[in-house]
């Protein structure tokens, strides 16, 4: 169990250069085992979840987005690929030793076509493998907050909205709102 995570959520939490992160009723750094006592949960909760689903609504909504470029560039390296095949079958004079002529400039272009193809390849994993990673990494935050709350018998519930300006982006609100599951 980290006790940070409690801490995080925590009105009393103080954090200094010196001491760190402590509490602010007692002064002293956090020493219970499981649960704290004297948390207070309200405005950083509510800042923190707004925050964390403000962000997961953003990545959602920029899924297609994502998953188009990563299939464009994918299909982008294929028809870099084919087209680099069909070269080299076209061009019987195409070898390793034809790049030392300079009048052998046209057989270089399958070699710069399978340049622009492992491109493509690469930049298509690197878009769909950050935007998985940084889905996940944020969904894990969230699991977090909800152990961490769990263990005092609460969960939350954030409702997202948005608000469109004209040319010049939208706004994102949150409301969080606390439960008690204990009864």
């Amino acid at each position: 169990m980290k006790i940070d995570a409690h801490c995080t959520l925590c009105n009393h939490s103080q954090q200094n250069i010196t001491q760190g992160r402590y509490c602010g009723l007692t002064g002293e750094k956090p020493q219970f085992t499981s649960t704290c006592d004297t948390i207070l949960l309200n405005d950083k909760l509510k800042h923190i979840t707004g925050k964390l689903h403000g962000q997961l609504y953003i990545l959602e909504k920029e899924k297609r987005y994502k998953y188009t470029i990563t299939i464009l560039l994918l299909l982008a390296m294929i028809t870099l690929c084919i087209t680099t095949v069909i070269f080299m079958n076209r061009d019987n004079s195409f070898n390793i030793y034809s790049r030392l002529h300079r009048d052998a400039l046209p057989s270089g272009i399958p070699v710069y076509f399978s340049i622009a193809a492992i491109a493509c390849g690469l930049s298509a994993i690197k878009i769909f493998v950050n935007y998985r990673k940084e889905l996940t990494a944020l969904k894990g935050e969230i699991q977090e907050i909800k152990n961490t709350l769990s263990l005092y018998g609460l969960t939350y519930d954030v409702v997202v909205k948005t608000k469109k300006h004209k040319g010049d982006g939208t706004d994102i609100y949150t409301a969080t709102t606390l439960t008690s599951v204990r009864a």
